[in-house]
């Protein structure tokens, strides 16, 4: 029975209005601010390759190398598009341009010295700076004093609204020093300040100057009185690319552009992925405009760079355009980039999207001791992201409860969520009928194996598009031919591996912790019926083998004993299994080939009750909210994730954030005939009978790898209270039984 919604409450934000009278859309019952979303247009002067230089109230000096030896210069005017050339074709290289006191127009240049085999020669010491009328005509040249020190971090330079120059020197031991040149290039002194790496200078709108430390220290610059002050609060942590002021204090870029007051008060201008931006912006500056002029490397370019200059959308560019919404937490980097291609490549829906993750609460990796193997904190195993920071679990449920209360997406990324409670409340659609009615879909073209184990009771309320194969390997002569099996039939395997062998190479506790209880999850739990048996004995046996191990601190005392550790357990039939992601078919051929020195192997997998130990994870998983009315344009992104042309880039593209096999057979027989031919530098090519193999044991995948959050936080309590001697294995096992079956009522 579908749930009955409550009084629907007034949906938040998905971000702040830049200013009064924004235009808002709604998608489902979450809104969406415009304002955020900018058109990204490509800086293109008649195809020539530019960089920027510097940004100027007159406009972007741009420098172009024709040739080596031969640097052209122009000032591109952002408003129009229209660019000029400087007349003076300077053959020097320039690395610094500003507008003076005065108005005009002036560029540093480093002076070319000698040339040699046809490219020119830089002394790091002859700089001149050239002044240019309102033509971009040649007004005065003026060559750096000797009083100047050698040194210069020309591309550092930044000058105040008196006139002063603001330069970094650093000397031959990378030490370096902040100077002060007046406005005719005299030297006036240093300012004394920690500069262990100057991440960039900028001048704010109010004219001051500021200069952004490694480590995300901020400090204000005064040339008067030579000193550097430390400004705290006015930005975020880990902020690294900041820029020049005009509208707002200064600007920062990180996922998107934030506009800082000169009281810290931080404002969100434009969103990266709203804006069809995904990949790395290497630069970013504040135009005179109130635009934005960005460096970026685009996923779908081969990462080669271009810029683009990022404007507002006009509401008559939204005219006509049905707006999708979707939302969850730390969203996959491919969920991001197909966002991306749908937008690019659609007039008539964009997808809009919210990540829960943004300004929520999360934490940086704390392992202690940084070595090798080391292990999760017991507060890392809350939410595992991949990346430098985990995600806690009251963000998941910040998300969860907006949902309930009726703030809804039309789009629903379900990585972390409990797809069964959700579910189960009526707020997910089930997408079955949907594909049988799709004259696009043919079930014989995909691999319905993982289809059917994302399925609930029978109903597919989420779908993905690719996925990677968690599995163990091992030789075959100590384990047999059996692939799949129980978890008891998985311990007695493991208590009976062979006198001088390790189950895992250079294994702690940490390592088997997470491969067989954190990760096995689902072995011991039937999501149809909602019952688990962490119980059964098998996992009490598991959690005391593990607890028998050294922990990563004990174990990898240095990383060098680590290495030497592992080096030892590679060797022959020093280690019992291999456990590997496969997320393209030649992983497999370079492990058998490389540790098991080409001998007959087994998937034996991870402990599965019903399958083949395979455990495949969904690169991300989506489910069509039931308060959507844009189901036409949601199942338009479905069906281009699972076009032949979507599904062959997957294997194909080799600049997608992440390698994942896709769901369709074809383009997934492709690439294991690619892993067959070729040079694959190191173990060689594959041989059709290792792919056979890997594709038969792809089909009988049953185990979807879905580790709940919630699920792993009682697991890993539990356990710890084991390992530290509290309890027994029995115990702990019993204790994980009562609580994981009480939290599975709970979502049902």
């Amino acid at each position: 029975m579908k749930l009955r919604w409550l009084s629907l409450l007034t949906a938040a934000l998905l971000v702040s209005g830049m200013s009064a009278g924004c235009e808002r859309r709604t998608g489902a019952t979450l809104e969406v601010d415009l304002t955020q979303s900018y058109v990204a247009e490509p800086v293109d002067m008649n195809g020539i390759r530019v960089d920027p230089v510097a940004v100027t109230p007159k406009g972007v000096v741009m420098e172009y190398y024709h040739k080596y030896y031969d640097v052209r210069m122009y000032l591109y005017h952002p408003e129009d598009g229209s660019y000029e050339q400087f007349e003076k074709e300077q053959q020097n290289e320039s690395v610094c341009a500003a507008t003076l006191p005065d108005g005009r127009l002036c560029a540093i240049y480093n002076v070319a010295t000698d040339r040699k085999r046809g490219t020119n020669v830089y002394d790091g010491k002859q700089r001149v700076m050239e002044i240019y009328n309102d033509d971009l005509t040649l007004a005065e040249s003026i060559p750096f004093p000797d009083s100047v020190p050698e040194g210069i971090l020309m591309g550092q330079m930044r000058m105040d609204g008196e006139g002063n120059w603001f330069v970094f020197l650093t000397d031959e031991e990378g030490s370096q020093t902040l100077c002060v040149l007046d406005d005719d290039l005299a030297f006036k002194g240093t300012i004394d300040m920690d500069s262990y790496w100057c991440e960039t200078v900028v001048t704010g709108a109010s004219g001051d100057v500021y200069a952004l430390m490694g480590g995300g220290n901020l400090y204000r610059l005064d040339a008067q009185a030579m000193t550097a002050q430390p400004v705290e609060g006015m930005l975020p942590e880990g902020v690294h690319a900041l820029m020049d002021g005009n509208e707002y204090e200064l600007y920062y870029s990180a996922d998107g552009i934030y506009g800082v007051s000169a009281e810290g008060e931080t404002q969100l201008l434009v969103d990266y992925v709203n804006s069809d931006l995904f990949g790395d912006v290497f630069r970013s500056y504040t135009l005179p405009d109130g635009t934005f002029l960005i460096g970026y490397f685009s996923p779908d370019t081969g990462y080669t760079s271009s810029y683009y200059r990022l404007r507002p959308r006009t509401q008559e560019e939204s005219q006509g355009v049905q707006y999708i919404t979707l939302a969850g937490v730390d969203l996959a980097p491919a969920l991001l980039q197909d966002v991306c291609r749908f937008n690019h490549e659609q007039s008539d829906y964009r997808i809009f999207v919210k990540d829960y993750a943004r300004g929520a609460k999360i934490s940086t990796w704390d392992t202690g001791e940084s070595v090798p193997g080391s292990g999760l904190s017991m507060e890392q195993r809350y939410g595992m992201s991949g990346k430098n920071y985990y995600i806690t679990q009251e963000t998941y449920d910040a998300l969860t409860d907006d949902l309930l209360a009726g703030t809804v997406p039309d789009i629903l990324c379900m990585d972390g969520l409990p797809v069964q409670q959700l579910a189960n409340k009526g707020l997910l659609t089930d997408l079955w009928p949907m594909l049988e009615e799709e004259e696009r879909f043919d079930e014989s073209a995909y691999f319905m194996n993982i289809l059917d184990g994302l399925k609930y009771k029978g109903q597919l309320h989420q779908i993905g598009f690719s996925f990677l194969i968690e599995t163990a390997c091992a030789k075959t002569e100590f384990v047999g031919e059996q692939e799949g099996r129980t978890p008891a039939e998985y311990l007695t395997m493991l208590e009976s591996v062979p006198e001088g062998m390790e189950i895992l190479p250079a294994a702690s506790r940490e390592d088997l912790e997470y491969s067989f209880l954190l990760g096995g999850q689902g072995a011991y739990i039937d999501r149809d019926t909602m019952t688990c048996h962490f119980d059964d004995g098998s996992f009490a046996g598991l959690l005391t083998l593990i607890g028998s191990l050294k922990t990563a601190e004990e174990r990898y005392a240095s990383q060098q004993d680590y290495w030497d550790q592992l080096e030892w357990a590679y060797g022959e039939d020093h280690t019992l299994l291999s456990r590997m992601t496969i997320d393209k078919p030649i992983v497999y051929h370079d492990m058998k080939a490389g540790i098991f020195r080409r001998a007959d192997v087994t998937f034996v997998g991870f402990p599965d009750p019903n399958g083949n130990g395979g455990r495949y994870r969904m690169n991300y998983t989506i489910a069509l909210t039931s308060r959507s009315d844009q189901t036409e344009g949601v199942w338009e992104f479905i069906m281009q994730e699972l076009s032949s042309q979507q599904q062959s880039r997957m294997c194909q593209d080799s600049f997608r954030d992440n390698n994942s096999l896709p769901l369709m057979r074809e383009p997934f027989g492709n690439a294991l005939k690619a892993a067959t031919v070729g040079v694959h530098p190191g173990s060689g090519n594959a041989s059709e009978e290792e792919m056979e193999a890997l594709l038969a044991y792809t089909e009988g995948l049953t185990q979807w790898e879905q580790v709940d959050t919630a699920v792993t936080a009682i697991i890993a309590e539990e356990a710890e209270r084991y390992f530290a001697g509290d309890t027994t294995a029995d115990a702990a096992a019993a204790q994980i039984q009562s609580r994981v079956s009480l939290y599975l009522s709970e979502q049902g």
